[in-house]
């Protein structure tokens, strides 16, 4: 092929890629190439399909590409190839400014499409299906086909604002079929109710995982900075001979049982990890019989993530020790980390960390015997200098797994979000019953009964005046209901069922987050939006027509 020409096969796709900079260079660089693949798929006996055959002009902002096509032909007495507006690759519409206006459209069909059969589906269950499940269905079905090959497609420092407006209306499809509430909800409180952070803050925690754990680069989120070498790679370089034992194998032992084994002629390892949400440490004390400490190891940890990581540095470095000293006498290691050791044991467990350690366990005994116990909560010199190497010590580090990297991520997202959901929509009905986004109730989305009142979107008299179905916000009671205070503390219709929410002290100083998080309370306020519901008259649009 010329220089700069590119070809990319997708099963029985192919894409040829030219580049040139005039009308006329495109055009004949374009037929040369076809003409050339023309020419191979004969030797092949391979036949080009030229209906099927068609060029997307890319004009990168160069003028009169777009008013006049280049000539591209398969042949000298071919008729020329048809320019169309985009093409579809791997589900992705490339339209020809790269906007991708084209599959921001395709995905609001195909979400749609998606959305409506989740509707029905909630609706043969009768609104029997758990908030849990329908959060389960947003975020394994809906979010997945919504996100699907974003990295190609949504920018990683601008996006345009109108690609932006269509994927925040796309989410909302989703979002009402979910949640039944009425269609002039906020999106900002339909992504609450249905623990739906918003698209544009998923879009970029989606993209960041890409570039850190695929494109292995630097990333910044939010709050969070990343280097690759901060995270582990899940690919080993190092080829395992088949030959080589693929697990290592544990013994569990009782506190008798340790403190009789410690008494054999062996170089006794005592490992142990401390971890709090401000520092970890790691620690190996090495004895040999009948007292006499051979060595002692303290390791401060950087960037750790639970105990476990801290666990499994102090295994690692007592492990490098004994290979480095060369003991001749058989070795024990005790650990009250039995998550590592399963790991150990475990076949299908291939995460770095693990294989560092098996090879490092294969190493050390081609020399000596060695032997590893599991001491449930041992806690002696090992635990007392772990807790002081998490401040003073070696400082050392382990590659995040993936898992941990996922959730600081999360975290970070719901931090954003409760930062713009209190900076836009503090003025919000919803905001008077849910202030913090990182801790969401287990039961939302709530049933459509309860949707309606934490909105202010439903049967309500002040809800049909703002939207010119009603003259007055007259309540079914007689008095004037201007907004939600009335109904839920003023109004003789629902006193009934407010009166018995407890505690009442909470309710009535508006702590509803706390009148929320007592079943019985919502169950309450269930009840009496249903009965006001049922006390308002029917209202159409037709309702302030003259007569």
């Amino acid at each position: 092929m010329p220089p700069g020409v590119a070809v990319q096969a997708y099963a029985d796709d192919t894409i040829i890629l030219v580049p040139a900079p005039t009308r006329s260079a495109l055009g004949d660089l374009a037929s040369e190439v076809l003409r050339r693949v023309v020419s191979w798929s004969c030797t092949v006996k391979v036949a080009l399909n030229c209906d099927k055959t068609f060029c997307v002009l890319f004009p990168h902002g160069v003028g009169g590409m777009e008013r006049v096509h280049p000539t591209v032909r398969l042949g000298p007495a071919e008729p020329s190839l048809t320019f169309k507006e985009s093409l579809r690759v791997l589900g992705v519409i490339f339209d020809r400014r790269l906007t991708f206006f084209h599959h921001a459209e395709y995905l609001r069909n195909k979400v749609a499409t998606l959305a409506s059969r989740v509707a029905t589906f909630l609706a043969m269950q009768r609104s029997c299906v758990r908030p849990a499940h329908k959060v389960l269905l947003y975020r394994q079905v809906l979010l997945p086909a919504l996100t699907y090959a974003s990295p190609v497609w949504w920018g990683e420092s601008h996006v345009d604002c109108r690609l932006y407006a269509r994927m925040v209306t796309i989410q909302r499809v989703a979002l009402l079929a979910l949640t039944r509430a009425y269609h002039t909800t906020s999106t900002a409180a339909l992504q609450v109710l249905m623990q739906a952070p918003p698209i544009d803050l998923e879009l970029e925690r989606i993209n960041t995982e890409f570039r850190l754990f695929t494109l292995r680069r630097y990333v910044a989120f939010g709050s969070l900075r990343y280097c690759p070498d901060w995270v582990a790679n899940p690919h080993s370089a190092v080829a395992i001979h088949p030959a080589a034992p693929a697990i290592v194998p544990f013994t569990r032992l009782t506190s008798a049982q340790a403190r009789a084994a410690s008494r054999a002629p062996a170089v006794q390892v005592y490992t142990d990890g401390s971890f709090t949400s401000t520092s970890a440490g790691a620690a190996i004390v090495i004895f040999a019989p009948p007292d006499r400490v051979l060595a002692v190891g303290r390791y401060r940890l950087l960037r750790a993530t639970s105990a476990y990581s801290a666990e499994v540095v102090a295994f690692r470095e007592a492990l490098r020790h004994l290979i480095a000293a060369r003991y001749l006498e058989p070795v024990a290691l005790y650990t009250d980390c039995l998550s590592l050791l399963q790991a150990l044991a475990s076949q299908r467990n291939v995460e770095p960390h693990v294989l560092e350690i098996r090879a490092l366990v294969r190493k050390l005994s081609r020399e000596v015997h060695v032997y590893l116990y599991h001491v449930p909560g041992h806690a002696g010199v090992a635990d007392f200098i772990a807790e002081r190497a998490a401040h003073r010590g070696i400082e050392v580090s382990l590659p995040l797994p993936f898992r941990a990297v996922r959730s600081q991520l999360h975290r970070e997202l719901l931090v954003l979000w409760t930062a713009r959901w209190r900076a836009e929509h503090s003025r919000t009905e919803l905001f008077r019953w849910i202030t913090d986004l990182r801790t969401l109730p287990s039961y939302f989305p709530p049933p459509p009964s309860l949707v309606t009142l934490l909105t202010g979107h439903g049967r309500f008299p002040h809800y049909f005046v703002r939207f010119h179905l009603m003259r007055a916000p007259r309540c079914p009671c007689g008095s004037y209901c201007v907004d939600m205070s009335h109904v839920l503390h003023a109004c003789p219709i629902t006193t009934p069922y407010t009166s018995r929410i407890a505690p009442q002290d909470a309710y009535r100083n508006m702590c509803y987050s706390l009148v929320l998080a007592c079943p019985r309370n919502r169950a309450l306020l269930i009840c009496a939006v249903r009965t006001y519901s049922d006390r308002m008259p029917h209202v159409t649009a037709t309702s302030l027509s003259p007569p």
